[in-house]
């Protein structure tokens, strides 16, 4: 069974074939009518789930009654007149809001406990998600709205339409009755007949066996990593070129675990899971008549192959521990250059022949002078010669050779019949300590984003994206730049030349909001992915010309090395960043979406929520964190003045004191709990707490000065009792609103990174305009007596 009729076993439509009668047409689009009802059904739903929990809302609060702790509406003003916002986007903004807050609370005790004390009961974790926050429920569906739309029918399938490309692909790879019928064939066909053969199946021939193209063959035709890994970075030390890194690679455990004794159950595992591919593949290959010799032969073969690819891998993990890091390994006087490398391998491989295979568009480049970065020196130097070892006899280079063949039976495993992924994915849940619940198309939409990335990020504007949200969030942006603009010409602590390069750093930067306007240009996607074969029948063929495209583009790579206009993060998955190295603020359209952003809804919500985000990040193009690189983006070091850098000290000792006695937790863990005094941390966390409470200062200016351009802002139903002001810091807070797990947070603590709680905090009690809007008395834990911030 091939082809669309894979997927009539589950469904009644196939991602290629039409849908026949069972479809409608909207414009150039085709649906399910199935799915349409649904569809209708659900928005109705949503609805009236919205407008009842609002009505419910309202309803308890007025039963409840006034928190005495709280300053509302009423109280502050005097005025009880209840003016509220009705639209659909009002009430949904509205539902979130008064969902995750817990009033018992004061908000000048514990704020952040106040704003988001409902969301864990709002948002419970789930065994596939522990951390859960606004960001990554907005990723998760978005994740499964976009496995949903790639089963549609195609809409454009001419030969070079990349959406024909990416279903198909998708196709092809849930297509488990077509790959079961296969079984192991397209890796004996088109993996092992390539490399020589294999000394199991007795069709391997020691006297031809060549290490150096052998190698090649495994690293550059199949993209698997053997005995080393190489990766084509940016040169950290000027971001407008790449450099080819090598390190370490090649084995299937953490190279820890080999030799531990504490690990020894995760060992015996793996072993279990080489026998059990191996085996398989031998059947497999004794069915299309594969094997030379008797079953006795090729049970003392599947034997050696064990222990052979077993023991070079454990040589591999035993050199590793005994190797120093390079420093700065881009660093021109810490390089290597291809000669020196290929004597430090002890002459085993030829590595600029190496390169100039793997970049074989521009061979040019590589010649023995030509200096690359090894991040791990004393390896090579250390594994060369046990190669070398190896290679001087036919049992060495039959363990080479089995080596070479484990690595590359591990890597495509995956690509198999059914019982071959289901083995390596026990293997996987029995070494992660959790059930893989995702499903064969999850799975394979993650294979596919790891290639076609700019083909899913096309598919999920082109049907997800309202371009009102960037019209907005472009607005938002633009008024927190200027506002950051005109912070800096009155900061105090910098002097004028400092001020006048982060005002120029500011207005010179590069705002990436939303998405690149290249993806919704099907033609220009379309000639993206002109060099890459993908069929509907083929998936282990469309596997390896995934892995050749990958080559392909790392050649483009490296011939046009500046990067600055691409894009570091899928469209949707929500994120911000201001990357200091080329001066740009990404923001991507998953930012934009319920509940982090709601065009329509409020704009004390927007502002308060991705406002805020945005604006913290922001600062780091200006504060401390941006000094560490150079204005004009070749490299790190420092652009303040030394009067600028003396009077930030003080600020930066304010942030360090605003922690002292500052105690996270308790996380439980199993019978015990744990708390961290995080005093030894304040220092490094004080350029983030600074970012935090300028950000949410700025936005806050901003948002004050937007409303004063226009009509009053209306609350919605179900939060009267606060004022506009008030809800503008909770937008802040229920951005932040986490559910996780104990263990992660501790985690992270001890990488010095604050859960949501202590940030929240920490950042509104700095400031006047909250203390204010709450009524804060002096020295309650949100009106600390001393403050600090940068603008």
């Amino acid at each position: 069974m091939t082809g669309s009729e894979t997927y009539k076993e589950f469904d009644n439509a196939s991602i290629i074939t039409s849908t026949g009668n069972d479809s409608i047409s909207v414009g150039k689009y085709r649906f399910r009518k199935r799915d349409v009802l649904l569809g209708g059904i659900a928005v109705l739903a949503l609805v009236l789930v919205i407008i009842l929990a609002i009505v419910l809302a309202v309803e308890v609060s007025n039963k409840r009654g006034q928190c005495p702790e709280q300053k509302t509406s009423e109280a502050l003003s005097g005025n009880v007149e209840l003016k509220f916002c009705d639209t659909i986007e009002c009430l949904r903004t509205g539902l979130f809001e008064k969902t995750n807050l817990n009033q018992s609370v004061s908000p000048c005790t514990d704020f952040y406990t106040f704003s988001c004390g409902g969301y864990p009961a709002a948002n419970p974790m789930t065994p596939s998600m522990n951390d859960v926050t606004p960001f990554n429920k907005i990723y998760s569906s978005n994740i499964d709205n976009l496995v949903e739309l790639l089963y549609y029918p195609v809409s454009k399938t001419h030969d070079l339409s990349y959406e024909r490309k990416l279903k198909n692909f998708l196709q092809t790879c849930t297509g488990r009755f077509d790959k079961t019928s296969l079984r192991a064939k397209p890796f004996l066909d088109k993996v092992l007949t390539p490399l020589g053969g294999w000394h199991v199946l007795g069709n391997w021939d020691v006297a031809k066996f060549n290490f150096h193209q052998q190698l090649k063959v495994v690293h550059i035709d199949f993209m698997v990593d053997a005995f080393f890994t190489y990766i084509l970075n940016v040169n950290s030390l000027d971001w407008n070129q790449r450099v080819v890194e090598f390190t370490y690679g090649g084995i299937g455990l953490q190279y820890m675990i080999y030799t531990n004794e504490n690990y020894r159950q995760f060992v015996d595992a793996y072993k279990v899971y080489m026998r059990a591919v191996a085996e398989k593949m031998v059947a497999d290959a004794k069915n299309l008549n594969m094997v030379v010799g008797n079953d006795t032969d090729v049970a003392v073969r599947v034997e050696e192959f064990l222990s052979d690819a077993f023991e070079v891998e454990l040589l591999v993990a035993k050199t590793i521990p005994y190797t120093t890091k390079q420093n700065e390994p881009h660093n021109e006087e810490n390089r290597l250059t291809l000669a020196q490398l290929t004597e430090l391998f002890d002459n085993q491989l030829d590595f600029v022949d190496y390169l100039k295979t793997l970049f074989n568009d521009i061979p040019e480049r590589f010649k023995d002078t030509t200096t690359v970065a090894v991040l791990l020196k004393d390896y090579f130097h250390k594994l060369g010669p046990k190669i070398s070892d190896l290679l001087q006899t036919d049992v060495g280079k039959r363990k080479i050779h089995n080596y070479l063949v484990w690595q590359l039976m591990d890597f495509f495993a995956g690509e198999l019949s059914w019982d071959y992924t289901h083995v390596k994915q026990n293997l996987e849940s029995f070494i992660n300590n959790k059930v893989d619940e995702k499903t064969d198309l999850n799975r394979c939409f993650t294979k596919a984003r790891q290639t076609m990335a700019d083909a899913i990020n096309a598919e999920y504007v082109k049907y997800f994206i309202k371009q009102e949200n960037k019209v907005e969030a472009t607005e938002i942006i633009g008024r927190i730049k200027d506002e950051l603009v005109n912070e800096l010409r009155n900061v105090q602590w910098m002097t004028a030349e400092t001020k006048n390069l982060a005002i120029e750093k500011i207005q010179g930067s590069l705002y990436k909001i939303g998405h690149a306007e290249y993806l919704i240009n099907d033609t220009y996607i379309d000639n993206l992915y002109a060099k890459i074969n993908i069929t509907d029948k083929d998936h282990f063929g469309n596997i390896l010309n995934m892995n050749q495209w990958t080559r392909i583009r790392m050649n483009e790579l490296m011939k046009k090395p500046d990067a600055r206009t691409t894009w570091a993060y899928p469209v949707y998955q929500p994120a911000v960043e201001y990357f200091n190295p080329w001066h740009e603020l990404i923001a991507t359209s998953a930012l934009f979406q319920n509940p982090l952003f709601d065009h329509g809804g409020p704009d004390y919500y927007n502002y308060g929520s991705i406002g805020s985000l945005i604006a913290s990040h922001l600062i780091h193009s200006v504060d401390l964190i941006g000094n560490q690189y150079k204005l004009d983006g070749s490299n790190l070091g420092t652009w303040w003045s030394n009067q600028t850098f003396y009077n930030y000290k003080e600020i930066h000792q304010c942030a360090v004191d605003a922690q002292k006695g500052l105690i996270i937790g308790p996380f439980t863990l199993g019978d015990n709990q744990y708390t961290v005094n995080v005093s030894s941390y304040a220092t490094v966390h004080a350029p983030l707490m600074l970012a935090d409470t300028s950000g949410l200062k700025l936005a806050y200016r901003a948002y004050k000065k937007l409303i004063s351009e226009r009509e009053e802002e209306k609350l919605p139903a179900g939060i009267h009792k606060y004022t506009i002001d008030q809800m503008f810091f909770v937008a802040y807070a229920q951005a932040n609103c986490q559910n996780t797990a104990d263990m992660l947070k501790l985690t992270r603590v001890l990488s010095r990174v604050y859960p949501s709680k202590e940030r929240v905090n920490l950042a509104v009690s700095q400031l006047p305009e909250f203390r204010q809007a709450f009524q804060c008395k002096e020295e309650e834990p949100m009106a600390p007596k001393q403050t600090c911030t940068l603008v």
